[in-house]
C-alpha cells in the first residue's frame, strides 16, 4: 500500500461493539483478536499510519458507542493504541460533517 501512495490505514465503523465497566471503548475481539494496539504496531510495521474512527454523537451511523460524553478518554484510549489520525465524523447526529486529525508525532 505504501508503494501505492498510501499513507493511512483507517478502521472505520463498526470496530467498537461497547464499553467497558470503565466506559473505556472496546474494540469487537471477534474481528480484532489480537486487539487494536497489536493492529496499529503491524500497520506501522509496514511504514503506514493507524487511523479510526468514531462519532460525535452518542452512537455511530453503525448504531455502535460513540465518543459522546468520552472525548478525552477516547482520545487517550486511541493514543494508548498507537493512533496516528482520528476521523469524527456526526452521521449519527443531525448534522453530518466529517473531521479527520492527525496526531502530531
Amino acid at each position: 500500500m505504501k508503494g501505492a501512495g498510501y499513507e493511512y490505514v483507517v478502521i472505520d465503523d463498526c470496530w467498537q461493539v461497547k464499553r467497558d465497566a470503565r466506559r473505556k471503548i472496546v474494540a469487537d475481539p471477534e474481528h480484532f483478536p489480537s486487539g487494536m494496539r497489536a493492529l496499529a504496531k503491524a500497520i506501522h510495521g509496514k511504514g503506514l499510519k493507524f487511523g479510526i474512527y468514531s462519532d460525535a454523537g452518542s452512537m455511530t451511523c453503525g448504531k455502535r458507542p460513540g465518543s459522546k460524553d468520552h472525548e478525552a478518554q477516547d482520545a487517550k484510549t486511541y493514543a494508548e493504541w498507537g493512533r496516528r489520525l482520528s476521523e469524527v465524523r456526526t452521521g449519527a447526529t443531525p448534522t453530518d460533517r466529517t473531521r479527520a486529525t492527525p496526531t502530531r508525532k
